[in-house]
């Protein structure tokens, strides 16, 4: 059965949250009924576990020694629900330093009281510039103050006309210079995968007004250099001091604006890591366990996929594998509900694997790789090389690794998206197997085919996970 509105609602409210309900439904300015209070009274005690409790025990609460009336609860449901959304609301406005200002201004305005109004304006002007961040939504609210302060009708009398219109311009030279290196960066970081084309028409222009800007504004310096990186190739001396100016940026940065940039170091870092900079593993490592100690990567309660899934093979492969381990039992509940089981699965499997736990990793991979899942490309060459090292520890896995392969070489081939010469590097990967497979199934019994391989492996390029696969021809058979 379909949860109930209500209780997906109540589910969200936070603990220390309930005491806060229970006064606004005692308030007459927002609730003169006294059915939802008394309805409450039913739920509050199975909080958050609403489901536990069924309708028709509700019921007997709300109306004991009465028969059962559906469309009653349902309506007594549906009163509650518009007040909890009405809570939501209220405390996110008393959350929300920018929705009071905006309230301020605009409840000065419309009552004409202009004198007040004017007055609030600059206040919230000076306090917005004053900050020592400024990011593209902080310019962005101030660039609305200005705005909404110099077109009222009544500002035109004033005398301070051309140093208000003077600050206005120069917020709103401010707000572009940022804002256009900030999706900058990103349309850069997606270049790395998706291939997308960049609009460069003006960003040159930005940076050198940016390089006169960013001593006075420290976000804007940290977004040059992001872009500077991705553009100019990213040396380890200009990594390490951007990613400085952003430590040192960290108190004051907006949480969301921290997420986002750490996202671009990322981006970077896997940029230079699949360059063959293997010590970038070690960076990427540390991104990922200052963005989860600093809770960069949940946000309205939910962490992405690809965030979970990275964190895990990076920290796996650096081995890291306890912090992998509480990594994946402390996000897992966090992901997107189209995410479970298989991501947690998935993510296991990767840590299992970098442990050299095959047959674990194999038995964690198999329900994700028969739902065929979201993740095929994740999955299909790890539960490949997961059944070679099955069968280079005991070679009795010749005719489910021939199926495997004969299976993910159709994948590749008909995969519709793929670059070619993606499909060719997965394609020798498969190549590869197959060879130090046969080559197993012999035990190992000439040292010069070994040898022969070794050197063909060397020549077959475009390969994926071709350190790998060395690694695994210079295993001793047992």
């Amino acid at each position: 059965m379909t949860q109930p509105k209500l209780y997906r609602l109540l589910e969200r409210l936070d603990g220390r949250e309930l005491s806060w309900f229970d006064k606004f439904l005692a308030s007459p300015y927002f609730n003169s009924n006294d059915w939802p209070r008394r309805l409450w009274a039913c739920l509050r005690p199975a909080h958050p576990q609403y489901d536990a409790l069924s309708r028709e025990e509700v019921f007997e609460q709300l109306c004991p020694g009465e028969p059962f009336d559906g469309k009653f609860l349902n309506d007594r449901y549906s009163e509650l629900s518009r007040l909890a959304e009405a809570f939501f609301f209220q405390q996110e406005f008393r959350r929300e330093e920018a929705l009071q200002r905006r309230a301020r201004r605009y409840a000065y305005r419309s009552r004409g009281l202009y004198g007040l109004f004017a007055g609030e304006s600059r206040r919230q002007a000076d306090l917005l510039l004053s900050e020592p961040y400024r990011s593209p939504a902080n310019l962005a609210e101030a660039m609305e103050v200005f705005d909404g302060h110099y077109f009222h009708s009544e500002f035109k009398s004033h005398s301070d006309e051309g140093d208000s219109l003077h600050r206005a311009i120069e917020q709103l030279d401010q707000h572009f210079v940022l804002l256009k290196l900030k999706y900058a960066t990103d349309q850069l970081a997606r270049q790395q995968t998706l291939r997308a084309p960049l609009d460069g028409r003006l960003l040159d222009a930005v940076l050198v007004e940016a390089a006169k800007l960013e001593k006075d504004h420290p976000a804007i310096g940290i977004y040059r250099r992001l872009t500077l990186l991705f553009r100019e190739g990213c040396s380890d001396e200009g990594f390490r001091d951007a990613m400085g100016q952003f430590y040192r940026l960290s108190d004051v940065l907006p949480r969301e604006e921290q997420s986002f940039i750490l996202a671009k170091f990322v981006a970077l870092a896997f940029q230079a890591f699949n360059q063959g900079r293997q010590h970038y593993l070690d960076t990427l490592f540390e991104l990922f366990r200052y963005g989860d100690e600093h809770r960069l990567f949940v946000f309205y309660g939910v962490i992405s996929d690809a965030t979970f899934l990275n964190a895990c093979t990076i920290a796996s492969h650096a081995g890291h594998f306890e912090w992998a381990q509480r990594f994946i039992r402390n996000n897992q509940a966090f992901l997107p509900a189209a995410a479970i089981p298989d991501a947690p699965a998935l993510g296991q499997a990767i840590l299992l694997f970098a442990r050299e736990d095959y047959a674990g990793a194999y038995h964690c991979l198999n329900a994700v790789y028969k739902r065929q899942s979201a993740y095929k490309l994740r999955v299909r060459p790890l539960y490949v090389r997961c059944l070679l090292g099955m069968h280079l520890e005991e070679p009795r896995y010749d005719e489910p690794l021939r199926s495997t392969l004969d299976a993910f070489g159709q994948y590749i081939r008909r995969h519709k998206t793929m670059a070619p010469r993606r499909k060719k590097e997965y394609l020798n990967f498969a190549k590869a197997v197959r060879k130090i497979a046969l080559l197993r199934s012999q035990n190992w019994r000439s040292a010069r085919a070994r040898a022969a391989a070794v050197e063909w492996l060397g020549r077959l390029e475009p390969l994926i996970l071709g350190g790998w696969l060395r690694k695994q021809l210079e295993r001793e058979g047992q």
